[in-house]
């Protein structure tokens, strides 16, 4: 739910409050009222005088039940409607508590979760604590860090610094992050020529060793090379 439809719901919990103030004074006037015509119907003396007084008495009765049960009635529907649009809103309060709490955990916590999509704080902390992690694109596996830079860049912004000081966001989830163990090997091996464009062989070799080449499935990579 959107805060224009929370705010909308709100604004219409309290028109409905106001609406079922309105039609309790209508009731309570309409009760004031067939009080006094009973009061000023007079019983009489003779038989036409009672007969009279008693079909004037069934007349106010039918008048007063009329009035009173179609004030009821919307008096009804409208309780009805505010339990339902209270119900939603308690859901949705409880439901707006729990993703703050969900958005304020550290990001090392929801990592591991299937399908959470990161709240801005925790896009952050990937970048402010030195989150080896990658993001797949079009053009490959790509540092969390650079992706964020080039969003920011094609939304108009010269970086995600200033992208975030403007109040903006780029939405990630932990399901679309992964570790340079999972890139496939070529890409893995890309990324570590591009990181080792200035160094010497000798420091290239230190490279490409951290990488455990031995126990990466080159297999599975020689049929993704294949396929494409």
């Amino acid at each position: 739910m959107t805060f224009k439809d929370f705010t909308e719901r709100s604004d219409r919990v309290n028109e409905i409050k106001e609406q079922l103030k309105e039609l309790d004074e209508q009731i309570a006037k309409e009760d004031a009222y067939s009080e006094k015509i009973y009061s000023s119907i007079e019983p009489g003396e003779t038989f036409e005088e009672m007969e009279h007084a008693t079909d004037l008495i069934s007349e106010e009765t039918h008048r007063h039940n009329g009035v009173i049960n179609k004030l009821l009635g919307e008096k009804w529907e409208l309780e009805y409607e505010l339990s339902e649009l209270t119900e939603e809103r308690t859901s949705d309060e409880t439901a707006i508590e729990t993703k703050k709490v969900q958005d304020n955990r550290d990001v090392s916590e929801v990592l591991g979760e299937k399908g959470r999509e990161l709240s801005p704080k925790q896009v952050d902390q990937l970048i402010d604590d030195g989150y080896n992690l990658y993001v797949p694109t079009n053009m490959g596996h790509m540092p969390v860090r650079d992706y964020l830079e080039i969003k920011a860049d094609q939304a108009g912004f010269d970086s995600y610094g200033e992208l975030r000081e403007k109040g903006y966001s780029i939405e990630i989830s932990t399901d679309s992050l992964v570790t340079e163990e999972k890139i496939p090997v070529y890409e893995a091996l890309e990324i570590r020529l591009d990181i080792s464009e200035n160094m010497d062989g000798s420091e290239l070799n230190k490279e490409l060793d951290l990488m455990d080449l031995d126990e990466l499935d080159f297999d599975d990579d020689l049929e993704l090379l294949e396929r494409e």
